[in-house]
């Protein structure tokens, strides 16, 4: 059984009497959506055959648009990867997985040009909705009215 929120804020405010109630109160509530967020992601790309990284990629190469292709560096300035190790980690396994290609740009040579092939665009076509029917299920018990105020809330604390 998961401890309550409640009973993790109030540890936090018996071994410091000085943290801010809300405060420990907010990032208690964060954690734990971010959890629940993060299970359902890992378990659906599972689902799929990639990791989140990799799935990662697919959206952002899927949502880019036809032709469904951009540059290595479009595709580094899109993703949340924090390298360009890293994508091209990603790059070469999804590769290998038959859903992405790469070539040369005709006209740069030094530029590298990433697009899903067709069996990446059936992967994403198909997975996009469930994807967010299952991270809808997250806010199932909200209200559009609620639903609006989250929204403003996140515009107002998120960069």
């Amino acid at each position: 059984m998961n401890i309550s929120i409640e009973e993790v804020i109030e540890q936090w405010l018996s071994v410091d009497m000085k943290l801010n109630r809300d405060t420990v109160e907010l990032a208690t509530f964060f954690v734990r959506f971010g959890s629940l967020l993060s299970d359902i992601r890992n378990n659906f790309c599972k689902g799929y055959g990639v990791n989140v990284s990799e799935f990662d990629v697919l959206a952002t190469l899927f949502r880019s648009g036809i032709p469904f292709e951009l540059t290595a560096k479009e595709l580094k300035e899109r993703t949340l990867l924090p390298s360009s190790g890293a994508l091209s980690n990603r790059i070469e396994r999804l590769d290998n997985k038959g859903l992405v290609a790469r070539r040369h740009d005709a006209i740069d040579k030094r530029s590298v040009i990433i697009s899903l092939t067709n069996d990446g665009i059936e992967l994403m076509s198909n997975a996009s909705p469930e994807f967010f029917d299952e991270i809808g299920k997250l806010f199932k018990g909200l209200n559009e009215t609620q639903i609006s105020q989250l929204k403003l809330i996140f515009n107002q604390l998120l960069p």
